[in-house]
């Protein structure tokens, strides 16, 4: 979905450019449920949220070297 530029609808991919953060953008976060998304075996949104805070802290850290 990233490659096309469509809305991802588990939201497992994540791109990183130059001189901005991490995203899963464009991502429609609203169209599934937790729920949904474990039956699918996708990690909940708390938990990519968490997920890709911790690649953009491993960026930083590299970045800040």
């Amino acid at each position: 979905m990233q490659a096309t530029g469509a809305e991802q609808i588990y939201g497992t991919q994540s791109i990183s450019r130059q001189g901005e953060p991490v995203t899963r953008e464009p991502y429609d976060r609203e169209l599934l449920t937790d729920g949904l998304r474990a039956g699918a075996s996708v990690p909940s949104l708390e938990e990519q949220d968490a997920a890709l805070e911790a690649i953009q802290a491993r960026i930083d850290a590299l970045m800040a070297d």
